[in-house]
């Protein structure tokens, strides 16, 4: 566990590097095993690789977009309005971003087993990611996930003490 979750990194400088296809395909296969509300997977990928141009125009939409144009892949991941058929406004509102988020922690802690870099990108201008995918209106860009080929190895950034900041009932 500590290794894992203790070494990731925010990683926003990458090598111009592929990725090797088979870690690429393991990190994808972790972010879809993560827990999902109600097993309805309310989480869609969009995937887009060094070199071409919806890469390029993705990292334009990113506040830093260097670390979007550098890495070798940048993982849409969107929300699915479609999981409020079975648990309505809270499955909307709530539900499905949580299934976005287990699905980007799935797949930075894979990226790091595969040796590799991964950055969760939460700022960026939602509706010309939208617009640059054409995604129909049920689906909501929630996080962009970088992958890549590490170009620094940032320390570790303080904690705060879980013990102090939890209240035991």
């Amino acid at each position: 566990m500590d290794t894992a979750v203790k070494g990731r990194r925010s990683i926003r400088k990458y090598k111009q590097m592929d990725v090797p296809k088979d870690a690429f395909e393991r990190i994808m296969d972790a972010g879809n095993w993560a827990p999902s509300a109600g097993n309805r997977q309310s989480r869609r990928f969009f995937v887009a690789k060094q070199g071409t141009r919806v890469k390029e125009e993705l990292a334009e939409c990113m506040n830093r977009p260097q670390a979007g144009k550098d890495c070798a892949y940048a993982v849409v991941v969107c929300a699915d309005k479609a999981i409020g058929d079975k648990f309505g406004e809270r499955g909307v509102e709530l539900y499905r971003i949580l299934d976005c988020g287990a699905a980007v922690q799935n797949m930075l802690l894979t990226a790091y087993a595969e040796g590799l870099g991964g950055l969760w990108v939460g700022s960026f201008d939602p509706e010309k990611v939208r617009g640059l995918l054409e995604l129909p209106e049920n689906l909501d860009p929630v996080s962009i996930v970088l992958i890549g080929v590490p170009d620094e190895n940032p320390e570790a950034r303080e904690r705060n003490d879980w013990k102090q900041e939890t209240v035991f009932l």
